[in-house]
């Protein structure tokens, strides 16, 4: 079966991030902090492009977060 793989650029000030802890935060002092949320919330749906990237673990507390939203 293919596998598909992106490299995806994009200029770290123009990402918006879900962050959880404030370490993990700390670590990316280059993302405006108007970029960076604690929560999935409004910014999921105004997106372009949303890339999930947590623990397997985690990945179910997050998904009814970020659950399909209607087509514009």
């Amino acid at each position: 079966m293919p596998v598909a793989c992106w490299l995806l650029t994009l200029p770290l000030p123009e990402m918006t991030l879900l962050i959880r802890s404030e370490a993990s935060r700390q670590r990316l002092p280059e993302i405006p902090d108007e970029n960076v949320y604690g929560q999935a919330n409004s910014f999921v749906s105004q997106a372009d492009i949303v890339i999930v990237a947590v623990k397997p673990q985690d990945f179910w507390q997050l998904a009814p977060t970020i659950r399909p939203l209607p087509a514009s």
